[in-house]
């Protein structure tokens, strides 16, 4: 009885004390292992407490965070960090599976710490808890861990990335509330250097030119017939286009702003009425990607149905071609190549009006996977060179009506899938200025390619090493999932 009592009292002097007594916090200070006895708990300390305070201040504090706690979120983090910052034998953690195993009773808390022997990160025999966390993070082993945890539980949809070893960084990513927000914040920091350059300055005296100042639609017209009058700027070798090129990129902003200004000068304005995916697609997202790419003819951007040869190659590698049936590989709307090098991709969902949400949801399934297969075929290409292709990387592209959002997918311990940028492409004259971060956007995916197509050129640079076995891929186990048999709709009877 004595113990319980001072455990009272030290939970409600903790909450007067602690500058945020949120459940998170609470855990950490006494350590659970169970989660509906600790979430009763936390709920009924913190109401003695609230009831005890004299300090009005105070009070009002307690009771926002009373308002605001989500113990389900706040335990599932809780979880997360103390499996990543544990330090467990074997034998205590067998013996700690198998009873969870056999305890029905808490089926809900199958994920909940090993026994008190643990190491507590918050406790005073812990020792530099910041650095032990960082470890386990930057441990390999530690990610596909809580990737395969997180896969084999129920919740988890048949279409999520993860089941092909591709961990989702962008804002609408599932898998986020599998880890602590430091850790997903270091996570979506770690992108490839090469994103922190930007091109974009090479042509703002073009965008300087057509959107510096408000103006009318005859004054922004007045403007377009004047853009082939802009001076080039300085030529340095530091540009990524060469010196000759001045002229063709202004063709190319030329006809990118044209295109929408044809569009709100019309008495029927195309973009106001029935704009289709065909035609959204060719005559105003084609000048803009395909036109910045295709400048200076280093590219191939075919677009329409084009196949993805890498997707084709995944999906018949474990085939016998000459008893199976081959499959076809996956389309896009956009792709580009360098050579023999599948680089970059794009897929377009239905025009400016279309809220087709199904094809939405399938491209968001589509692309990381697509995008994952052409890197492991680089991958493939830079090995059989005798290569490290771990600097490798793929852009990707996904249009839903006027939004447009740029992804990149690199290869570390697993798959990382990042979210770059998002733009909006305009409708009326009233947002036309929004073609001006669409413009840097589109220069800076040309230069974030032409950073790639220097890696890729050291393939065929160096000296001859000989004749010698390229070695196994590293991607042999990090398959890409094949597409789940979809489940046919179910027809809701209207009484």
């Amino acid at each position: 009885m004595p113990s319980n009592v001072t455990k009272k009292q030290r939970s409600i002097d903790w909450m007067f004390s602690c500058n945020n007594p949120t459940p998170i916090e609470f855990f950490r200070f006494i350590q659970p292992t169970r989660k509906a006895r600790a979430i009763e708990n936390y709920g009924k300390f913190l109401e003695q407490a609230i009831g005890l305070c004299e300090d009005p201040s105070k009070v009002s504090k307690l009771e926002n965070v009373k308002k605001t706690s989500n113990c389900d979120s706040d335990w599932n983090i809780w979880l997360i960090e103390k499996r990543a910052t544990s330090v467990v034998s074997k034998k205590a953690r067998k013996r700690q599976l198998k009873k969870q195993e056999d305890d029905d009773e808490y089926d809900e808390d199958i994920e909940r710490a090993v026994s008190s022997n643990e190491s507590s990160p918050y406790s005073t025999s812990y020792v530099s808890s910041s650095e032990s966390s960082n470890e386990s993070y930057s441990d390999s082993s530690f990610l596909l861990r809580l990737l395969k945890k997180y896969c084999e539980k129920e919740s988890t949809s048949l279409y999520d990335p993860a089941h092909s070893f591709i961990i989702d960084l962008s804002p609408s990513s599932k898998i986020k509330g599998q880890f602590n927000n430091g850790q997903w914040t270091e996570l979506v920091k770690r992108r490839p250097g090469v994103v922190k350059n930007t091109y974009h300055y090479e042509i703002e005296p073009l965008v300087a030119h057509l959107f510096s100042q408000d103006m009318d639609l005859s004054q922004a017209r007045e403007k377009w017939h004047e853009l082939r009058n802009v001076a080039a700027p300085t030529y340095n070798d530091g540009f990524s286009y060469a010196k000759n090129d001045w002229d063709k990129i202004k063709r190319w902003v030329e006809r990118v702003t044209g295109q929408f200004l044809d569009a709100f000068e019309s008495p029927r304005n195309p973009l106001r009425n029935d704009c289709h995916e065909r035609e959204w697609t060719g005559d105003y997202i084609i000048p803009l990607i395909q036109g910045a790419l295709k400048l200076d003819g280093k590219f191939r951007v075919p677009w329409g149905e084009v196949s993805v040869l890498a997707t084709l190659r995944r999906r018949n590698n474990d085939k016998d071609i000459l008893a199976e049936q081959v499959e076809r590989g996956h389309q896009v709307d956009i792709l580009c190549n360098y050579e023999q090098y599948e680089i970059a991709c794009a897929l377009v969902c239905g025009g400016p009006y279309s809220y087709d949400l199904t094809k939405l949801a399938s491209d968001e399934f589509n692309l990381p996977r697509i995008m994952k297969d052409m890197l492991d075929d680089l991958e493939m290409k830079f090995l059989y060179s005798g290569k490290n292709g771990m600097q490798l990387y793929i852009v990707g592209i996904q249009a839903y009506m006027t939004e447009v959002r740029i992804y990149l997918i690199e290869k570390r311990e697993i798959y990382f899938f990042h979210h770059l940028k998002t733009f909006n492409l305009p409708l009326t004259y009233s947002t036309y200025k929004s073609l001006k971060c669409a413009l840097r956007v589109a220069w800076n995916i040309r230069g974030l390619l032409n950073s790639l197509v220097q890696e890729l050129n050291t393939v065929n640079a160096g000296d001859d090493g000989g004749f010698e076995t390229p070695p196994t891929t590293p991607s042999v186990n990090k398959k890409t999932m094949q597409t789940p048999s979809k489940q046919p709709k179910r027809k809701r009877r209207i009484n």
